[in-house]
């Protein structure tokens, strides 16, 4: 159907499955994200669904997001020009632009993301060819060679992929161009989003949940400060706080004990007053 109306074109099984696989990818990234968390601020606090949709989907932006179109864009250009993998460093380097699809504050060589992954062994297994994909993944190997985070992202492997789809399917170079320059890739994290902050929204009320109390937060930055303490990531502080909607009143939060001896006690609340 988003062949049919995006695109004017009936695609083919395989790439119909594709961009059925990066809406799933995009639309599944945790409530940690600064989408997933306007949306569920916003929608805990009480307003409607339109407010706490919008309050996600203000948030994408370069950081988030948003460089699919830059990454299809650049990386492009690098191979159509024929730049080595040095050479588009340079190139990037000079036009002073962190290259779009490259990087990840968490995943690393050593912790690898699995949404990237999963986009890439699909690629490989169904697309007639990825030449676009295998020259960002040379490029990667020298970007980690210089910091082990510097990893092709999912944002990158998206619009690289979809770049590699379009010419499998016979578009026009100049068609594909007036894709990107529309922002037609940033348009799938866009519905993936919206997704995902309707799917916040519906659990809000399903879970009866009230406003989001911020000393969680600062009840986390705190221990963080100490010292001998076991701290559960940020994922996992937000992850339990959109969980704790069924178990909150007035002055009790249910959360996982931090113990001196570096174990995680179930069975213990504590009151933030």
């Amino acid at each position: 159907m988003i062949s049919i109306l995006w695109f004017k074109k009936r695609y083919p099984r395989w790439a119909v499955d594709f961009l059925e696989t990066v809406l799933k990818t995009v639309a599944d990234h945790g409530p940690a994200v600064s989408g997933a968390h306007n949306a569920k601020v916003t929608a805990r606090a009480g307003k409607d669904l339109v407010s706490s949709l919008v309050s996600g989907l203000l948030t994408i932006g370069p950081r988030f997001g948003g460089a699919i179109d830059g990454a299809a864009k650049y990386f492009k250009y690098a191979y159509d020009n024929k730049l080595n993998p040095k050479e588009f460093l340079g190139y990037m380097k000079k036009e002073g632009i962190p290259i779009p699809g490259i990087g990840h504050r968490i995943k690393s060589v050593r912790n690898p993301d699995l949404r990237v992954s999963g986009l890439k062994k699909f690629a490989q297994e169904n697309f007639p060819g990825t030449p676009l994909l295998d020259y960002a993944l040379s490029v990667e190997e020298l970007t980690t060679s210089k910091k082990d985070n510097l990893i092709l992202n999912v944002d990158g492997t998206i619009g690289i992929l979809m770049v590699d789809m379009w010419r499998a399917l016979g578009y026009e170079e100049e068609e594909i161009d007036i894709f990107i320059e529309a922002g037609a890739l940033n348009a799938f994290f866009i519905l993936g989003e919206a997704l995902a902050s309707l799917v916040i929204f519906l659990m809000k009320n399903a879970l009866q949940c009230r406003c989001i109390d911020i000393r969680l937060m600062i009840f986390y930055m705190m221990l963080k400060k100490r010292k001998n303490y076991n701290i559960i990531s940020v994922a996992e502080i937000f992850q339990l706080h959109f969980k704790i909607g069924l178990y909150y009143d007035e002055k009790r939060f249910y959360l996982f004990r931090i113990s001196n001896s570096n174990s995680i006690n179930r069975n213990f609340s504590t009151t933030l007053s």
